[in-house]
């Protein structure tokens, strides 16, 4: 994707940085493309505004949804560590942009 000429080349994240990714998230009807991203809400929400699911799990804790299934149907269910994003180094992000994100999302957080 950070070929220019890649069709999704206006989704690349790759040269930019986190606080700049988050100010393009929040700025509601403008965002960029590759800023374009549904809040868990919007996604988890259904046509008559109820919540569509029962449970969320981190994806970063899979052994709570293996434990959850586990109680529910009594087999051990074994979920392997496919596209693990590697690790890097803590992002830091502008303190007043921290609290813009957490006003716009506010639903999100009260929802998780």
């Amino acid at each position: 994707m950070g070929n220019s000429k890649h069709e999704a080349h206006d989704r690349y994240t790759g040269n930019i940085g986190y606080n700049e990714f988050i100010e393009s998230y929040i700025a509601a009807g403008n965002r960029q493309p590759f800023a374009q991203i549904r809040t868990l809400y919007d996604f988890m929400r259904l046509d008559n505004g109820d919540i569509g699911v029962d449970y969320i799990f981190p994806l970063d804790r899979m052994d709570l949804v293996t434990d959850f299934l586990f109680r529910k149907t009594g087999a051990i269910i074994h979920l392997p560590h496919e596209n693990v994003s590697p690790q890097i180094s803590r992002l830091r992000l502008d303190r007043t942009l921290e609290a813009s994100l957490r006003d716009y999302l506010s639903i999100d957080i009260a929802l998780y």
